[in-house]
C-alpha cells in the first residue's frame, strides 16, 4: 500500500472532473494527474482491490445519477473502464472494501429519494452486482470503515418523509456482514449526529 488516488469530483466552478490523482504515501509530494475517469463525476463509492480502485455510481454535471461501475489499474497509467452497474443509480453512496468485493450502501437515488441498499461487486470478475442486504434505514452522505469481516457505515442523513425536503441526520454506527446477506445492525453510537464525514480504518 503505497500510494493514494482520487477519482473524478466537482471542481468547484461548476464542472466535473475525470481527473485520476495519484499521491505517494512515502513522501510529501504534490500529486500527480494519473489517468482518466470515464465520465467527468463526483459522488462515487469508491472501493479499492489490491489491484484496482473503483467509482461505483455518481452522478454526472446535468444531475443525471447514475449506474455505472468504473475502474482503473493502481500498476499502470491507464484510463478507467465500464466493468458493470450497481442496481439502482445513486451517488453519495459510503464505500466499503472487503479482501475479495466491493459495496455501496445507501446513498440518494433521486431529490429526496434515498436508498437503503447494500450492492456488491466482486473484484474477481465483472459478473453482475448483487444485493447484499439493506442498511437500517435509507441513508445518504454517511461515512464507511472496512473490516477483515464487516463493512461499517456511520451516520448520514435520513429522510423523515419520503419524497420531501424533510431529513434529519443519524448518529448510528452500522455494521454488515461480508460473509452472509442480512441486514445491517446497530453497533453503536457516535458522539454528535453527522453527515459527510471521512471513513478510516487501521
Amino acid at each position: 500500500c503505497t500510494h493514494g488516488f482520487t477519482y473524478g469530483g466537482s471542481d468547484g466552478t461548476g464542472s466535473n472532473t475525470n481527473v485520476i490523482d495519484k499521491f505517494p504515501f512515502a513522501s510529501q509530494t504534490p500529486a500527480t494527474d494519473w489517468a482518466d475517469a470515464v465520465k467527468a463525476q463526483y459522488a462515487g463509492a469508491g472501493c479499492s482491490s489490491d489491484t484496482y480502485g473503483y467509482a461505483l455510481g455518481g452522478t454526472l454535471l446535468n444531475g443525471t445519477t447514475i449506474k455505472s461501475i468504473e475502474r482503473y489499474p493502481f500498476a499502470t497509467q491507464t484510463n478507467g473502464t465500464e466493468v458493470g452497474e450497481i442496481t439502482v443509480a445513486r451517488h453519495t453512496a459510503a464505500g466499503v472494501s472487503s479482501l475479495t468485493h466491493g459495496y455501496a450502501c445507501g446513498g440518494l437515488f433521486a431529490p429526496f429519494n434515498f436508498s437503503d441498499i447494500i450492492d456488491r461487486v466482486s473484484f474477481a470478475s465483472d459478473a453482475p452486482v448483487s444485493d447484499h442486504g439493506d442498511l437500517i434505514d435509507p441513508i445518504a452522505h454517511p461515512s464507511a470503515s472496512s473490516s477483515t469481516t464487516h463493512g461499517y457505515v456511520c451516520g448520514g442523513t435520513l429522510v423523515s418523509v419520503p419524497g420531501t425536503g424533510n431529513s434529519t441526520i443519524s448518529n448510528v454506527i452500522q455494521k454488515f456482514a461480508y460473509a452472509s446477506n442480512i441486514t445491517a445492525s446497530d453497533v453503536g453510537d457516535l458522539i454528535i449526529a453527522a453527515d459527510g464525514m471521512s471513513g478510516h480504518q487501521y
